[in-house]
């Protein structure tokens, strides 16, 4: 009995601790990806998959910190699946176990580096994929750069060199340490988490996930705390929650957000996962083994309110260097401290149960919520949004400008915060300073075209990074809003969020940032960043570039659109993308010859026919817009329906024209 039972220790528990026998040792699987940076495969949303070779073939390589065995789906093999080597029982994160049949592999490589995977377990996905588990992913850390989409292999190191590096200060960052605990039948990540649905909340551990864009909770736990499920159709199962925050730190997480709702979720130690979509919106370096989740972004200052503008103009000529690309250096693992010091208590999983503010994960009330799964507040902590700051000055903006960008790329992409000063449509530029061309119509809606900015000088894929200097973001969201034009930004008076750039200079520009590259098969993809919040949403307009760095004249407006969000957000874009060849054949064709994007435009608000984070392009001619948007929780480029009530009496003069009641 105690031999079959440490039999199935070794095959489930471990996930793989047999399996890893068959591959190399601790050393050689450390040397295999360490300094390495991988670019991501181009996606809407963040995904940390990498490209890779099994054997010849050319497959997507999916790293999944939280699943104890490496997997390869079942299509990879054209000649059928090899005959099994055996069956190993691994722990799922929702609960329970499952039988995988292990198989051996052709070598694995990836970016010309060997991975130490002989055998891995079978799956049926579709199309086909290979995702490394903890079983490869183990001795590594991972900084994942959400605007440049790139990810860094370092190897592995102790908690107490994580604290020692953030507890320096950052002038131009903010980091934030979590604290991460293992699972004790899985040991994958946990973390401790708040979820928040107007006066609900749910407190308690997650799984730290990379494989999957959305979090998820489970439903029973959620609705037992008071958490209602968005409705379904034909009294369908609850997919999604829209909830109002999700929070690893008092003001670090995301607000507002949609997830998944997890109908089966059957562990015990957990109450769902906590995805890219979290995470994702900050520059994370995630270490299972050294168990510490470190989250940096720049820091904002908000400043005075001031009159609204909504548009900004920006002429070709004016893109200045300010300096490298936001986020960790390939170099190593943390290359900057922060002054923010937040740190989150680890888990602690006692009996294989955890207390989630009065629920259990199995959905069973409890008194009171328990000590180990609550959010410890911050310490040693400065907001993320402080008093203002004094203004830089115009001599320390233009030495900020003139600062060139350290270190090339050598892949041909770039990135780009967005220009620093630029002349506004129909105004000299001799005094440097910016208007927007808009027109207000009768209805009280802004209209912006875009602005017919003269050819400037060409920037080629190794140009230094731009910035663009937004205008002031609108006012909270269910303030003043209510009852708008989606997409119209508000008239009202707001402050304006200032953002640190690499030099720790806080200014308007900052605040947003484009990285332009070259896909493996030709094609340009964008991402967009946006590190301030946005209460009314935000649009940027690029500028289609050719060859010799001149503007093409393409007949067509092309952006990148943001819902109303808090900071963080990216989203990437092929530009053209395929789907666009049937819609707007002509600005495919147009874009098709752009070997470049260049910032043109900002607007205060969305673009009204895209709802999420999109790409977006109107025809010039026949003013028709299309949009590629991320995917979410409740589809490709669905929204959240609000929860707030929009309605409102009409005006006045618009009730004197209503028909009396019948008498």
């Amino acid at each position: 009995m105690r031999g079959a039972f440490l039999l199935w220790l070794c095959l489930g528990v471990v996930g793989s601790g047999c399996h890893r026998e068959v591959a190399s040792g601790p050393s050689s699987r450390t040397e295999g990806l360490v300094g390495r940076t991988l670019p991501l495969l181009a996606s809407p949303a963040l995904r940390l998959t990498v490209a890779g070779k099994l054997g010849t073939r050319t497959v997507p390589v999916v790293l999944d910190v939280a699943r104890p065995l490496s997997m390869v789906s079942q299509e990879c093999f054209e000649g059928g699946i090899p005959p099994p080597e055996g069956t190993v029982r691994a722990p799922e994160i929702a609960g329970g176990f499952r039988a995988w049949p292990v198989v051996p592999l052709p070598a694995l490589t990836v970016s010309g580096a060997l991975v130490p995977l002989r055998t891995a377990g079978v799956s049926g996905e579709k199309p086909c994929s290979v995702t490394l588990g903890s079983d490869v992913l183990e001795p590594y850390a991972l900084t994942v750069d959400p605007l440049r989409r790139e990810v860094t292999f370092t190897a592995s190191r102790s908690r107490e060199m994580y604290v020692a590096e953030t507890s320096a200060s950052d002038a131009a960052r903010e980091v934030h340490r979590v604290e991460l605990s293992r699972e004790p039948v899985g040991d994958w990540p946990l973390l401790a988490a708040r979820v928040a649905q107007g006066e609900s909340e749910l407190t308690g551990p997650f799984v730290l996930s990379t494989r999957e864009p959305f979090s998820r909770i489970a439903l029973g736990p959620a609705e037992a705390q008071g958490l209602q499920p968005l409705e379904t159709a034909a009294n369908l199962p609850p997919r999604t929650f829209a909830v109002d925050s999700v929070d690893v730190a008092e003001g670090v997480g995301v607000r507002p957000l949609v997830v998944e709702a997890a109908g089966r979720w059957d562990s015990p130690s957990s109450l769902g996962r906590l995805g890219p979509d979290v995470w994702g919106r900050f520059t994370a370096t995630l270490d299972a083994k050294g168990g510490v989740l470190v989250l940096r972004r720049p820091r904002v200052l908000a400043a005075e309110a001031s009159e609204p503008r909504g548009v900004e103009a920006l002429g070709p000529g004016d893109a200045e260097s300010v300096g490298r690309t936001r986020g960790a250096s390939p170099e190593s693992g943390i290359t900057s401290a922060g002054g923010t010091r937040v740190e989150t208590s680890g888990t602690t999983v006692a009996g294989g149960s955890a207390s989630s503010k009065g629920a259990r994960p199995d959905g069973l009330s409890t008194p009171t919520a328990g000590p180990a799964a609550a959010l410890e507040g911050t310490r040693n902590a400065a907001p993320a949004v402080t008093k203002p700051g004094p203004a830089a000055t115009s001599a320390e903006a233009s030495r900020a400008a003139s600062t060139p960008k350290q270190g090339g790329v050598s892949d041909g992409s770039r990135t780009t915060p967005l220009p620093a000063s630029t002349p506004g449509v129909g105004m000299s530029s001799v005094n440097g300073s910016r208007a927007a061309s808009a027109s207000t119509s009768t209805d009280g809606s802004r209209s912006t075209p875009l602005p017919a900015s003269t050819p400037g000088a060409g920037a080629s894929a190794s140009d230094a990074s731009r910035s663009l200097s937004p205008p002031a973001p609108g006012p909270a969201a269910g303030t003043s809003g209510q009852g708008a034009a989606p997409g119209a930004p508000s008239a009202q008076l707001s402050p304006r969020q200032r953002c640190s750039d690499a030099h720790g200079v806080f200014s308007e520009e900052a605040c947003y940032g484009l990285h332009v590259r070259r896909e493996p098969d030709g094609t340009v993809s964008v991402v967009g960043a946006v590190f301030r919040d946005l209460p009314e949403g935000g649009r940027v307009h690029l500028e289609p570039v050719g060859a010799e760095g001149q503007r093409l004249e393409s007949g067509c407006a092309v952006g990148l659109s943001f819902p109303a969000t808090s900071r963080g957000l990216t989203t990437q874009h092929r530009l053209p993308w395929p789907s666009l060849a049937q819609s707007l054949p002509a600005c495919h064709a147009a874009l098709t010859q752009a070997k470049d994007f260049r910032l043109s435009l900002y607007e205060e608000a969305r673009q009204p026919e895209c709802p999420t984070a999109c790409a977006f392009v109107t025809e010039t001619a026949s003013r028709r817009t299309v949009c590629e948007c991320q995917p979410t929780p409740l589809g490709e480029g669905v929204a959240a329906p609000s929860r707030k009530k929009t309605s409102r009496e009409p005006p006045p003069e618009e009730r004197e024209l209503e028909p009396e009641d019948p008498r």
